[in-house]
């Protein structure tokens, strides 16, 4: 048994690394990264709502659901705000994950520095593509876009109880910077 699983998982690490190869071998296409547009809701929504029902079924005292439609008009509108940015990673089949952020400043107080950096409000792979470097591609991108903007840091949350998120922040070199507790009154 142990054979057998260690040969599944060695054909699996080759097969994500001769992925993008094989794509464009086949004709299939290597993935993309571009802005996303309001044209890219429809196809973006069904991700974010993915990711949402997580956060509904993990924290519903916090998060309430919501319907497609209701996410996709939300899309629309953050989409097009002047701070904000959104990445698409795609290929011939459709999107494999997006990205959302925006431009985060704090003025200079009597106990800090000002700041500026680019926050990562949203990021999420769908399910098939995790863990073939959809994420670091699109975080990638994501500090192409903060260099370009002339900032210094990217920075992100994520809620504890996921932590499928919290493995893949650490594994894109992201570290934690301040932490939040609670507990009932």
């Amino acid at each position: 048994m142990n054979g057998s699983r260690a040969g599944i998982a060695v054909c699996i690490r080759l097969a994500r690394r001769l992925g993008p190869f094989l794509n464009t071998l086949l004709g299939l296409g290597p993935m993309r990264i571009r802005p996303i547009t309001v044209g890219d809701v429809a196809v973006v929504a069904p991700l974010k709502a993915a990711v949402h029902a997580l956060h509904v079924a993990a924290e519903p005292a916090v998060f309430k659901p919501m319907t497609l439609e209701a996410i996709a008009g939300w899309l629309r509108d953050r989409v097009t705000e002047p701070e904000t940015f959104g990445l698409i990673a795609e290929d011939h089949e459709g999107p494999r994950g997006y990205l959302v952020g925006a431009r985060r400043e704090q003025g200079e107080t009597s106990f800090s520095h000002r700041r500026a950096w680019l926050e990562i409000d949203e990021i999420e792979v769908e399910p098939r593509w995790r863990r073939t470097g959809v994420a670091a591609a699109l975080l990638a991108e994501a500090g192409a876009t903060a260099r370009a903007w002339g900032l210094g840091e990217l920075q992100l949350t994520t809620w504890a109880f996921n932590e499928p998120a919290l493995a893949a922040f650490a594994k894109a070199g992201f570290a934690p910077m301040i932490g939040r507790y609670r507990r009932a009154p």
